[in-house]
């Protein structure tokens, strides 16, 4: 595979990430919105009374109640609960069926590999990063999961005996031994991730996501050959402190939970932008399918063609979809008009209720 120029590839995968965020500005939007009424916190009132306001209308007024319902998060909870429930019913929640059945080698061989299965997404905590993809699912309408297989080495001291001239002696040996050799499931926060906005079908489509590492990680990845740069130019890279929107909402999101994360050090994490997908030239009408472009800031350090041979290492859900974009609605954002009226009428009541007893 002829590799462009780094330029082009750069020019490329900026300017499809620049195309990608601005086609699903609202859709973000409507994403906090759903955090805010899930995590019903005294930080999401900001945000709220601008989306009362815009959903339901010029209603809001300082009362003496300013109660939020749980309504949203016990939608959701319940949703989640449901589906876990269906995925995972009993311990042998899944089946290998050979192809030839009758062999019995083959039934045989089936049980090992559902056997093998199982302990490694056990090891891998499967289910719990399964129910916060649901999670993430039900409340934005979109989640990611990545799927790598992580394998970590580590080192071990082993005693030896061997005899010397004045009697034994005992040497320390290092050896490696794997701690670590199973998959390694992450679910994706919606706002790292962007789906070509022009496709109908998310797991097929061009994707690209946000990955942050520190600087230690990149080094240790680029004197492994992962990533072509050099660990000088790693250590001597700052990016600037302004957040781009889908960053400034990230953000926004954690502080809905009471994480403040505004404070991160650009000297100690750097910023990632991977590209999954066809890279095209219009200008010399250049095509490329199934390639994986890297950058750090406007520099390339990564360029190569898709390793998986099933894909992409992501599985991409959407709760309901309408087929016109990528990007599905989740089980509240239909309703969050109704969630908030329900604020309203309620806190109008206590308030109506306080007012009465004062008078009396």
């Amino acid at each position: 595979m002829r590799k462009p120029s780094n330029e082009d590839l750069s020019s490329f995968v900026l300017t499809t990430l620049e195309t990608y965020r601005n086609a699903r500005e609202e859709v973000e939007q409507s994403w906090l919105e759903c955090w805010a009424k899930y995590l019903n916190t005294p930080n999401t009132e900001s945000l709220l009374k601008g989306s009362i306001l815009k959903r339901v209308g010029d209603v809001e007024v300082e009362w003496r109640h300013k109660l939020t319902g749980a309504k949203a998060y016990e939608a959701v909870e319940t949703v989640v609960g449901y589906l876990m429930a269906a995925t995972f019913p009993n311990r042998d929640w899944f089946d290998l069926e050979p192809l030839e059945p009758y062999v019995e080698d083959n039934l045989t061989l089936a049980r090992l590999i559902r056997k093998h299965i199982t302990n490694k997404l056990d090891e891998c905590g499967f289910k719990s990063q399964y129910a916060i993809f649901l999670r993430q699912l039900v409340i934005t309408g979109t989640s990611v999961l990545a799927l790598p297989w992580r394998n970590e080495e580590t080192i071990s001291h082993k005693r030896t005996r061997t005899d010397g001239p004045d009697g034994p002696l005992y040497l320390a040996e290092e050896t490696l031994e794997c701690c670590y050799d199973a998959p390694d499931i992450q679910v994706l926060d919606m706002f790292d991730c962007y789906v070509d906005p022009y496709s109908t079908d998310p797991n097929g489509s061009a994707f690209i996501r946000k990955v942050h590492k520190t600087k230690g990680e990149l080094i240790s990845l680029a004197k492994a050959g992962t990533y072509d740069i050099d660990p000088v130019d790693i250590i001597e890279c700052t990016q600037g402190s302004g957040y781009d929107t889908s960053s400034s909402r990230q953000h926004l999101l954690s502080s809905f939970e009471g994480i403040e994360t505004r404070t991160w050090s650009p000297a100690d994490t750097l910023e990632l932008i991977e590209f999954w997908g066809d890279y095209y030239d219009s200008d010399t009408g250049e095509y490329i399918k199934n390639c994986v472009i890297t950058l750090l800031n406007d520099d390339v350090i990564g360029y190569e063609e898709n390793p998986y041979w099933c894909g992409k290492p992501f599985v991409i859900g959407t709760y309901s979809r309408t087929g016109h974009t990528p990007y599905g609605f989740g089980g509240i954002q239909p309703i969050l008009g109704l969630l908030h009226q329900l604020d309203i009428i309620t806190n109008q009541r206590l308030d109506n209720l306080e007012l009465y007893r004062d008078w009396e």
